[in-house]
């Protein structure tokens, strides 16, 4: 998607949308229906980025500080016997809930006196909605009533009926809330403008595209549309239906030359969680973005960065945090500029000691050691596992909390390293692979952890760890005749050939040129 055409080549285009707000156009409507059609494939198949802000790692950073804030709160609560709602926007496939769950459920169950929680995952995509309810790692939570799901509109619906309960959370929300938002506000409409000599102007934009009318269920209306800006002058007084978001506007007039991205979408829906929370609020949230108002000097016109079918942009939280700032809140953000991914956490509602513990904690989490450095570390560390010795390969496993997507990356390095495990490896390593199994999701039918585990504990002549994991796999992908061949194996060295011999016929049912298979099986029924 380019953001200039020639002039003359908008005569053989087709116009969308002419001088529009960019808010306005055509683009969102595509972005909508790309989510809705697509549900968690977006996920499965790679289209959206999603493995750092789905991994434990975030997950324990975030139930660190929720945590906190729970703390904070208990003293102040208008009904101890009711929870805090803790509302997930756009939870997409579920995987940072899941570990989300987990880990504030741990640190929770410590507290000397319970507080009581539930986490609501909200989405637009009924197909999302599908998937999570019918999740057998979801199930246990929804059981305990920790966990329920809402189909929500944010920044336009003001109450949230709840799928499980059949509850309907309605402003103002007892004790507050807290709000979670990964890779969301980043999708959001925006408007842009351009500061020029101290005047604000308006960037209007017309799109155009190569046919005449798209069709949002076509994966590749997004590529075929191109944009071309102009700009006409404008006055931040009046120009949104709320004064504050103008005041937000009105302070960017006095940048040097720039072009200003307002989330103006997520403005809205910062409103309306601030509505819903009866002013009492905890928002954390990641995304690509800059928050430094020296940043915002070096904006260009925006780059519509693809996924695929789908697109977003760089996040002003600058905006974001003047507007909760504005209303008497406060912004805690990391101390350096992150470089893919941003995350930051506003506060609202006076509390009588100002919200210590949440401040502590997120001093010691994301601004010590954020996501985006947890994401650079992880990638310097797999282009160099290659070299990496038994001892490297199990600390960086530890580090990153057994994370299933790192450990399977750090097995397939293990084979040469194992031959002749010791006691204490074997008991490291068995510990890392019970936790990373406790951690996986599941989600992607091509991402089978448990096989993975299988053949390490086969390669450290555990067997019968190993036929437990081949056994997860079977129970969760189906019957494959690798899987089936490795149980044989299994079984034959531990003398069970009947056992062998069952899943040997059962490997060539699936596979009948499999010619190991056929040779052990020959052997097996051979007489004498």
């Amino acid at each position: 998607m380019t953001a200039e055409l020639a002039e003359a080549s908008i005569a053989t285009r087709h116009v969308l949308g002419a001088g529009q707000r960019l808010s306005h156009s055509l683009l969102w409507e595509l972005q909508r229906a790309f989510y809705s059609n697509h549900g968690v494939d977006a996920w499965r198949k790679g289209h959206v980025p999603y493995r750092i802000t789905n991994s434990p790692f975030i997950a324990d950073q975030y139930a660190q500080i929720v945590a906190a804030y729970l703390e904070d709160r208990r003293a102040s609560l208008a009904d101890p016997t009711r929870p805090i709602d803790i509302i997930e926007l756009g939870a997409g496939c579920g995987q940072f809930s899941f570990h989300f769950l987990r880990r504030l459920g741990e640190l929770t169950d410590r507290m000397p006196t319970p507080i009581r929680w539930r986490l609501v995952m909200t989405d637009l995509a009924e197909r999302n909605l599908e998937f999570w309810r019918a999740h057998q790692q979801l199930a246990p939570y929804v059981r305990r009533g920790v966990l329920d799901f809402a189909r929500f509109a944010a920044g336009r619906d003001h109450d949230i009926t709840l799928l499980c309960s059949g509850e309907t959370l309605t402003p103002p929300l007892t004790n507050g809330a807290v709000f979670l938002a990964n890779y969301f506000f980043d999708t959001l409409p925006i408007d842009v403008f351009a500061v020029e000599s101290g005047q604000l102007r308006e960037c209007r934009v017309t799109l155009t595209s190569s046919r005449p009318e798209p069709d949002l269920r076509d994966p590749d209306a997004l590529q075929r549309i191109d944009l071309r800006w102009h700009t006409v002058p404008t006055t931040a007084d009046g120009y949104y239906e709320d004064p504050a978001f103008d005041r937000v506007l009105r302070e960017y007039q006095g940048l040097p030359d720039t072009t200003v991205q307002l989330p103006i979408e997520a403005l809205r829906c910062c409103r309306l969680l601030r509505e819903l929370a009866g002013g009492r609020m905890l928002l954390l949230t990641s995304d690509k973005g800059y928050v430094d108002p020296a940043d915002l000097a070096l904006q260009t016109r925006p780059e519509l960065m693809l996924h695929g079918s789908s697109f977003s942009l760089c996040l002003d939280f600058h905006a974001l945090g003047r507007y909760f700032e504005g209303a008497g809140g406060a912004l805690l953000r990391p101390r350096h500029s992150p470089i893919l991914l941003l995350t930051v956490a506003m506060l609202l509602g006076d509390e009588p000691d100002g919200h210590p513990r949440t401040r502590h904690a997120f001093a010691d989490t994301i601004d010590r050691f954020n996501p985006d450095d947890a994401l650079a570390v992880d990638e310097a560390m797999v282009r160099h596992l290659d070299d990496a010795t038994v001892d490297e390969l199990l600390a960086v496993m530890r580090s990153r909390l057994a994370d299933p997507w790192l450990v399977a990356r750090c097995l397939s390095h293990m084979e040469k390293l194992v031959e002749h495990p010791s006691d204490q490896l074997r008991r490291d390593l068995t510990r890392i692979l019970d936790e990373a199994w406790d951690r996986h999701y599941l989600l992607d039918a091509g991402d089978d952890f448990p096989f993975a585990a299988g053949i390490t504990f086969y390669q450290m002549d555990d067997y019968e760890r190993a036929l437990t994991f081949y056994q997860r796999s079977l129970d969760l992908f189906g019957a494959s005749p690798h899987t089936h061949y490795n149980i044989a194996i299994c079984h034959h060295l531990q003398k069970r050939p009947r056992e062998a011999e069952l899943h040997l016929r059962r490997t060539l049912e699936l596979m009948p040129d499999h010619t190991h298979a056929t040779a052990l099986l020959r052997e097996l029924t051979t007489p004498g």
